[in-house]
Formats: C-alpha cells, sequence, structure tokens
C-alpha cells in the first residue's frame, strides 16, 4: 500500500506539476477505496507488466471503466484525466464491484506480453479465464442427431437452415419465424424427440474455450483451486473457470487486449521518423484545425473510431470542433443511444437548432455537457438517481435490468416505477415529460460506452485521424500492413492515399520489403504482403 501511494504521488506530479486539493482529495479517497478493499497488489502488477512493455517498446494503453481512476492515470495506465472530466470513480470501484482494468496492446505484440508474465510469476500461478461455449439449435442438432443415429444428410440440412441465434430449445418456433423454415413445417412430427431432446440440453455446456484476454494471476498455483489444460495457441494454460466463477473464488482478470490500431501506429511512427527525427506520437496537439476540417467533410477514412459510414455521416452534421464533439461521436453511435433516439436530438442541441430539455433543474450537472442528452453510461445512473432518489447502487442496478426487461417485453414494470417515483419527488412535473425522459433510458436496454471509454477510444481516433491527414502516406502504409483491421480494404486505403496525392508504386521484386513503405512523405511502395496468396 506505501509503495502505491508512493508510486501514484510520482506520477501525479509528472500529471498535474504542483497538486492542487482537488487532485490531492481525489487521490486519497481512491487508494483508501484501493487499500480497504485489498486490491493495491492487483493496481502494481499492471503497473509493473505496464512499465516492462513500454521499456520494451511496446504502445499500450488503458480503456474502459479504469479511465475513471484517477490513481490509473497518475501511474500512466491510462490517459483520460479524471479530474478534468469530473468522471466517477464507483463506476469503476465501489463496494460489491470489481476493479477490471484493460489495457491495449498491438496485436502482433501481444504474445510478448503473456511470455512475460508467465515467466515473472510462474507458469503455475499464471492461466487465461476460460469461456463455456453452450448449446444452441445448430451445435444441439448436430450432436444429439448423432447420438440417435439419425442419417447425417438430413441432419446437416436441418442444422444449416437454423439460424445461429436460436436457442435449442426453440427450434419448433424457428419453423414459425424462419422462411428457409416454414416449408418444412412437416419435418417437425418426424423430428420430434430430436427437438424435444435438443430443448431439454439448452443452455448446458457444450465445450470450453479460452477467454479473449482475461489473464488471471495467483499467489498459489491455480490448479489447487481448479484444474488447468492447455490451450491451443499453447502460450498461457486455461483455468477452467470463467469470469464470474474466477471472481467468486476472490480472483481478478487483467485483460491483456489486442488492437491492430497500436499495431499500425507504432509502424507509422517509426516510418514517420525516418524523415522527421524529433516527431512524437504521444504529443501530438488535440486543436489541430485542418484535422478537425478533415472529419467534418467526412473525409476520416482511416482513423480509428472514426471510420465508419454511420460516424463519417455523424460528422458531417455534428461538425465536430473540440475533442469534446469527438468524445460524444463515439458514444453516440452506440445501442443505447440510437434506441433512445438521442443522435438528432444531440446534433440539434449541439448546433443550435433546438433548445436542450433538462426536464427538471436537478438533472442540469449530470447532462449538461450533453445538452440534455443521456449519452453516456454513467449519466443513465445519475439520472435515475436524482429522479427517483434511490441510491447510485440500486440505480446501476435499475439500469442492468432494462436489458432483462427488454428480452422478457416487460419493460412497462420499469417505466411505471421510474415515473411513480420521480412524480412523488417532483409532483409538479407533467407525467408526457417523464415519458419522454425514460424514451431515453429505455434505448439503454441496448449497448453504451461510459465517458472515460469514450474519450479513451476518442484520443486514439484523433491522433489517427491527425496521421492521415499530415503523414498520409507513412499513415496508410502502416494500415495496409496490419489488414484486416477497420471497416476498409488495402485496395480502398490505397485509393484514399491516392486522393490525398500520395502516389502509390506497385510490389517490385527489386524494390519491394515484406512491408508497405513511405519511400518518402508523398509515396508508398506496396510490399508482398499485400500480394494474395504469400505469406
Amino acid at each position: 500500500a506505501s509503495y502505491l501511494r508512493e508510486m501514484t504521488y510520482r506520477g501525479a506530479k509528472a500529471r498535474f506539476g504542483e497538486l492542487p486539493p482537488a487532485v490531492v482529495q481525489r487521490i486519497e479517497h481512491e487508494l483508501t477505496v484501493i487499500n480497504e478493499m485489498g486490491y493495491a497488489d492487483y493496481f502494481l502488477m499492471v503497473w509493473d507488466i505496464v512499465r516492462w512493455a513500454r521499456k520494451q517498446g511496446i504502445r499500450c494503453t488503458g480503456r474502459g471503466s479504469a479511465a475513471d481512476c484517477c490513481v490509473a492515470y497518475c501511474l500512466f495506465l491510462t490517459d483520460v484525466n479524471v479530474i478534468r472530466r469530473n468522471l466517477p470513480f464507483a463506476r469503476f470501484l465501489s463496494p460489491g464491484r470489481t476493479p477490471d482494468i484493460d489495457m491495449d496492446f498491438p496485436s502482433e505484440r501481444r504474445d510478448e506480453i503473456f511470455r512475460h508474465i508467465i515467466e515473472k510469476y510462474g507458469e503455475d500461478h499464471v492461466g487465461m479465464v476460460c469461456t463455456f461455449f453452450t448449446f444452441w439449435a445448430r451445435s444441439a442438432v448436430r450432436d444429439v442427431g448423432k447420438v440417435l443415429d439419425l442419417p447425417s444428410d438430413a441432419v446437416d440440412f436441418l442444422a444449416k437452415r437454423l439460424h445461429h441465434s436460436v436457442g435449442a430449445d426453440k427450434i419448433e418456433a424457428a419453423f414459425e419465424h424462419y422462411a428457409e423454415l416454414k416449408p418444412h413445417r412437416q419435418l417437425i412430427d418426424r423430428f420430434r424427440l430430436l427437438f424435444d431432446l435438443c430443448g431439454r440440453i439448452a443452455g448446458f455446456p457444450r465445450h470450453i474455450g479460452t477467454h479473449s484476454s482475461g489473464v488471471v494471476i495467483s499467489a498459489v498455483p491455480l490448479h489447487t483451486i481448479a484444474p488447468m489444460q492447455p490451450s491451443a495457441r499453447g502460450i498461457a494454460p486455461i483455468w477452467t473457470l470463467d469470469k464470474d466463477d474466477a471472481e467468486e473464488v476472490g480472483a481478478i482478470k487483467f485483460d491483456v487486449l489486442s488492437l491492430r490500431a497500436l499495431s499500425a501506429v507504432a509502424d507509422a511512427e517509426a516510418q514517420i521518423r525516418d524523415f522527421h527525427p524529433s516527431f512524437r506520437y504521444d504529443r501530438l496537439p488535440l486543436n489541430d484545425r485542418e484535422t478537425y476540417r478533415m472529419m467534418q467533410a467526412g473525409a476520416a477514412v482511416g482513423a480509428f473510431q472514426f471510420e465508419s459510414a454511420a460516424q463519417l455521416a455523424l460528422a458531417v452534421t455534428l461538425e465536430p470542433r473540440n475533442f469534446e464533439d469527438l468524445v460524444a461521436s463515439v458514444a453516440l453511435i452506440r445501442p443505447g443511444p440510437i434506441r433512445g433516439n438521442v443522435v438528432r436530438r444531440f446534433v440539434a442541441c449541439r448546433n443550435g437548432w433546438a433548445r436542450a430539455d433538462w426536464v427538471h433543474p436537478c438533472l442540469v450537472p449530470v447532462l449538461s455537457k450533453t445538452y440534455g442528452c443521456i449519452v453516456f453510461q454513467e449519466q443513465v445512473n445519475a439520472v435515475v438517481a436524482a429522479m427517483t432518489g434511490c441510491s447510485d447502487i440500486e440505480a446501476d442496478r435499475f439500469r442492468k435490468s432494462l436489458k432483462r426487461h427488454a428480452k422478457l417485453d416487460t419493460m412497462d414494470e420499469p417505466r411505471r416505477w421510474f415515473i411513480e417515483r420521480s412524480l412523488q419527488r417532483y409532483p409538479e412535473l407533467a407525467e408526457d415529460r417523464l415519458e419522454g425522459l425514460f424514451d431515453q433510458i429505455e434505448g439503454w436496454s441496448g449497448y453504451g460506452f461510459i465517458e472515460g471509454h469514450a474519450a479513451a477510444f476518442s484520443l486514439t481516433g484523433y491522433k489517427t485521424a491527425y496521421l492521415s491527414m499530415h503523414h498520409p502516406a507513412e499513415h496508410f502504409a502502416s494500415m495496409m500492413n496490419h489488414q484486416p483491421m477497420g471497416f476498409y480494404s488495402s485496395n480502398t486505403l490505397a485509393g484514399e492515399a491516392r486522393r490525398r496525392g500520395v502516389r502509390i508504386l506497385p510490389v517490385d521484386i527489386n524494390e519491394s520489403c515484406d512491408k508497405c513503405i513511405a519511400e518518402d512523405p508523398q509515396t508508398i511502395r506496396l510490399g508482398f504482403r499485400i500480394v494474395a496468396g504469400m505469406s
């Protein structure tokens, strides 16, 4: 605990310089919670792994709820200034909540991180969290059909026509809903035993798999807690507990995530330094007008998180002029805000075409930065707590219940609860205004971003947009080197580079390398790796 405090304050001075009282108060609060809950070792472990990675020249950046933690910011695990953004620490860590630090590493160097962790802590003490693949309609029909010794062509005929989202206990109903099955309804009676047995094993585990990124490090050998088994990749073994069971036995996972965009960034930075030795990706200005003009024109192809068709269209209407607009943009194109019909309302209020509607003055502090719209996940909790008077924990539980109510088609229950509780607290409000507010909340039965996560992604997105604007040859060459990634093929990226005045030179047996390289700031020489069939 004392070492964590020392490292945190050392990092805080590097981040903030002279520490204002608000920063000290926030750090002390967070350290108290971290130490009381026994997670000081976890923070130091992640900090040590990240420090080692950077010494090896491996770029990494934090995301997710860890972006709400000032201690993580001071330890240089994240790059989101939680003090400036006033992000709630409780969203990351509070009683009943386990900390979850997600770190992005370049995809081509992630295995080095795994090997270092195993080397440092020992193979018996490190394992990948498992995932359980359960029986759905397709897999159940194939496996049960094999047990019943049904003709393989009949089983194959059925399995291929079952949508992957159909549950093993919903097969008969699927014959009424899917066009490819409706002409074959007579098969229901013939295969009733098969469908009945499939329904009985619905949701049962079928086989075990490796979690995409979750690593557990333990002081005691993991096999003394749960069995271990080799992984297909042969680096870290699989611990046969999933993330929820691991949490039940007191283990905490650390997510070692793979992000191809970081591989492309590292590649581009190296190529840019060949022409501009003083260039530093981490020191790019966040107020470059040319970059924002490019994004406003819907021309941000090659920018992480901002190059999808939806984001390009949003940029044209929103016309982002500063970093806060980018953070909102990343968060808006998600199921939560989209289902809540927030996108158009936000654009209208942001551009002055409509007035922000706070519904009640108590929501002004919560929604002022987003013009009266619920854009970030933590705003849902804050709105529910402010309007109904419930605690933060109850508000979070309410938000999480929306997904279940949407699945069961019982959304009227939370709607009625929210409106009744709000009217009890603020009887002067009109019910139709509360209905409109809940319409926004209801959208969050879908997925959405917390503000810290959106800010972390926006930072990478803006910087890659800057590279595509000011260093197009190096940036697009690097993107072509790390396909597949993003939304566009190498051919499209080469076309975008040409549109920006970059010459594209073909693969040449005498001139080309494995990778695409920028021969000069306006010329890309294609590499052998983009030739089909070569590896």
